[in-house]
């Protein structure tokens, strides 16, 4: 795997780069990402917990993950790696990757651009692969979040276990889906994980 960690050594926490490669390489196994596409993983170690945001990119080929450090972060142990944490946002990053590499996606927007209800949505499914990859989930926290930007109906908690169970194939299906059950959403997502990147780029 051509894979590039930024930075290459941590200063402001206390997280082992080779540590961060070791689970990034299983995880990547796990879920079956292909070996010949090159990756750029960036953690930027000075936005710690309360701060988290994800960002997932293709450009000339190459996937492009950006994390937050608290994404990563122990809550319990500022500055620490969390493995199990990190397990779980490589395989979300590295399966939306792959999702964005497969034509049946080629129209979806950048991360930033997406509504509450299409990042949810792609997040619902994406998770469930993960857990069937055998990667252990937090299904709980993601059927909360969900509701959240989808709403708490019976209509959405179909396609909540549809979604998870491996239904979407593509992004018309989850554009679809989300223009549907948008209007039912009662509380906006608090701190938009996916414009974060952009939000720091900008200050």
């Amino acid at each position: 795997m051509a894979l590039t960690i930024v930075p290459e050594e941590f200063t402001l926490v206390l997280y082992d780069a080779a540590a961060v490669r070791s689970v990034f390489e299983e995880v990547a196994a796990l879920v079956g990402f292909p070996a010949d596409v090159p990756i750029s993983l960036e953690v930027d170690e000075e936005l710690g917990q309360p701060l988290t945001g994800s960002y997932v990119d293709v450009r000339d080929g190459v996937l492009h993950l950006w994390y937050s450090g608290g994404n990563v972060e122990d809550t319990r142990r500022s500055r620490h790696l969390d493995v199990a944490r990190a397990r779980r946002e490589f395989a979300m990053g590295l399966l939306r990757g792959m999702d964005r590499l497969d034509e049946r996606f080629r129209d979806a927007p950048a991360d930033d651009e997406l509504s509450d209800a299409q990042r949810a949505l792609w997040d619902v499914s994406a998770e469930g692969r993960a857990e069937r990859a055998g990667i252990p989930m937090r299904p709980d926290r993601a059927r909360y979040v969900y509701r959240l930007a989808c709403g708490f109906t019976d209509a959405a908690d179909a396609e909540y276990d549809r979604l998870r169970g491996g239904g979407s194939t593509s992004w018309a299906d989850l554009a679809t889906t989300a223009a549907r059950l948008a209007p039912n959403a009662t509380t906006p997502r608090v701190g938009r994980r996916d414009d974060l990147r952009r939000r720091r780029g900008e200050a």
